[in-house]
């Protein structure tokens, strides 16, 4: 920590956090899946910037991570969840295979991995000759992303969505607890 940031206001380091610590790994999340303990690693080191005042004093964990990491509007201050986060850059790959076939990507890991399929039909079979990015995509779930069978794109102003969808994948996701989800 340089001289600098050892002036900076609560919401100086949120925005220095949001700014740095958060973007730096955006790249590699976007074409790997990084191990669980990376990700917790980085973000135990941007809690503990967040709480420490400075090198000397111990910081006071008033509130945990997961709560810092809730969205604005639900409390928190709208740190990501940087495992969430990693699945949803992957799985944005996928997304765009389906839609941009004609892309050098598509090309590419049509003809290595399932040639005259679609990526979404191929299922979740891993071989180890399999290569990082291909993993990544498989592990990532991006069956929520479809929308019907046609893969038509969703439309979030004019879709129905239904309470009860919503409200099981929030509970899958933060388990049985539900009293912040519905508040």
């Amino acid at each position: 920590m340089g001289w600098s940031e050892q002036f900076l206001s609560q919401v100086g380091k949120e925005i220095l956090i949001k700014a740095v610590a958060m973007a730096m790994p955006n790249y590699a999340m976007s074409c790997f899946k990084l191990p669980v303990s990376l990700c917790k690693e980085i973000e135990k080191d941007i809690a503990r910037y967040w709480r420490h005042s400075n090198k000397k004093q111990k910081g006071i964990h008033w509130v945990s991570w997961q709560r810092l990491s809730l969205l604005k509007y639900a409390g928190g201050l709208g740190f990501r969840d940087l495992i969430c986060f990693n699945l949803a850059m992957l799985a944005k790959i996928g997304w765009r295979i389906e839609k941009h076939p004609e892309s050098l990507l598509a090309h590419v890991l049509h003809g290595k991995y399932h040639y005259g399929f679609k990526f979404l039909e191929v299922g979740c079979s891993l071989r180890c000759t399999d290569t990082s990015v291909w993993r990544g995509m498989l592990v990532s779930d991006t069956a929520p992303i479809r929308y019907g069978t046609d893969m038509a794109p969703i439309r979030i102003r004019y879709a129905t969505w239904r309470i009860v969808d919503l409200y099981g994948m929030l509970t899958s996701r933060y388990g049985s607890d539900t009293s912040s989800i519905r508040s």
